[in-house]
């Protein structure tokens, strides 16, 4: 795996454990602690806000008829400390940018599609960032398909349309000759791999990771991403072909956030406000356990070594590391946050050690990565 990939992926993991780790203390429960935190009023009084139909535990219909899942409670405690009321619109994904182009919705959210692109920015406006996006790739559990370097010409990529996952199959198509499938959600993805109809699943991470970590004989199986030719393609090739999907550290990192029609800065305000509001006070804490995210939690042992079992990638990067020790180096990593806590730039030599502006050592190798280095000669 190239350096700078790996070193880079090592950063985006500390950032989201520090993130996690570092809330304010504060009794979630406390009414003075979810008063009404608007500074600005809108025109309406409840927003209609569009959510993927069949994406569990984010966004789904439950057997009542109702939306349901992390996004839904996320975006009412939002709209809640601003005073708003929400209607849920389900849809594809592919519907959530045109009905905001097209007023049919006010605001939108997808914690595990709706990434930021470059693209994207261009149609309509961002909120602050909810969590970030990370892709894999899966094929049906004991699948000669194990590792990305084993899709060939003719084999069926399975994806979900007008996500991040859709343009990084396309460069598989090109660069291979596969073919691409695509489904306008999740679980039809997922299934068409499981019945043997598509050969490859590439989707959100946090995905694969919810579906395993729940039923561990799930019939898919994380696909090793650790190649060059992986990381090759996801990321140059995309530079050198002029597109972007992200914009982020790599092909397959970025951050997902909730979106407005372009121009609406009133309710992206409030969004905004709410989002940082409900941050504050830990009632996104409270949304992220009462769904049992455990895929936001990197910092839990016990999912630390899930992560170790089932993914090639983690096993490979962690694999004699404890989490004493991951813990640790996460601490390390807090300098990395802003005061917004997003993250900032980072140099590190060839050794592994972590550099200032001028080249003079700040840390001697904090991560192990001289280490990782002499193990992996193609570095």
């Amino acid at each position: 795996m190239k350096k700078n990939s790996l070193i880079s992926i090592l950063i985006s993991l500390m950032v989201v454990v520090s993130a996690c780790s570092s809330t304010p203390e504060s009794n979630a429960g406390n009414d003075n602690n979810s008063q009404k935190g608007n500074s600005v009023s809108y025109k309406k009084d409840t927003i209609v806000v569009g959510v993927e139909n069949a994406n569990a535990p984010f966004s789904y219909i439950d057997e009542n008829g109702s939306v349901t899942g992390f996004d839904a409670d996320l975006i009412k405690a939002i709209a809640e400390d601003q005073g708003l009321k929400v209607d849920f619109k389900p849809m594809n994904f592919g519907s959530i940018v045109p009905s905001l182009q097209t007023e049919q919705i006010d605001a939108a959210i997808s914690s595990t599609s709706l990434a930021i692109t470059s693209e994207r920015s261009e149609q309509v406006d961002f909120s602050e960032e909810i969590m970030m996006y990370d892709g894999s790739l899966a094929s049906k559990k004991g699948s000669n398909i194990k590792d990305v370097t084993d899709i060939k010409k003719g084999d069926v990529l399975a994806v979900k349309t007008g996500s991040v996952a859709e343009t990084i199959a396309e460069l598989f198509a090109e660069d291979l000759g596969a073919i691409v499938r695509r489904f306008d959600t999740t679980d039809k993805v997922l299934q068409d791999v499981i019945n043997g109809q598509s050969d490859v699943a590439l989707e959100s991470t946090f995905i694969f990771y919810e579906v395993l970590w729940k039923d561990r004989n799930y019939g898919i199986q994380i696909l090793d991403q650790t190649s060059d030719y992986f990381w090759d393609l996801t990321n140059e090739a995309f530079q050198d072909g002029g597109k972007e999907v992200n914009g982020a550290i790599s092909g397959v990192n970025s951050q997902t956030a909730m979106a407005v029609k372009k121009g609406n800065t009133e309710l992206l305000d409030m969004l905004n406000e709410g989002l940082k509001n409900i941050k504050e006070n830990q009632v996104m804490d409270d949304v992220e356990e009462k769904w049992n995210l455990i895929p936001m939690n990197f910092a839990n042992e016990e999912f630390f070594e899930f992560r170790k079992e089932i993914d090639p990638f983690t096993k490979e990067f962690y694999g004699d590391m404890t989490f004493e020790e991951f813990l640790k180096a996460s601490q390390e990593m807090t300098f990395m946050l802003d005061e917004n806590g997003g993250s900032t730039q980072s140099e590190f030599d060839e050794n592994g050690n972590q550099i200032d502006e001028n080249g003079d050592i700040i840390d001697e190798n904090p991560f192990g990565l001289k280490d990782y280095k002499e193990k992996h000669t193609d570095w």
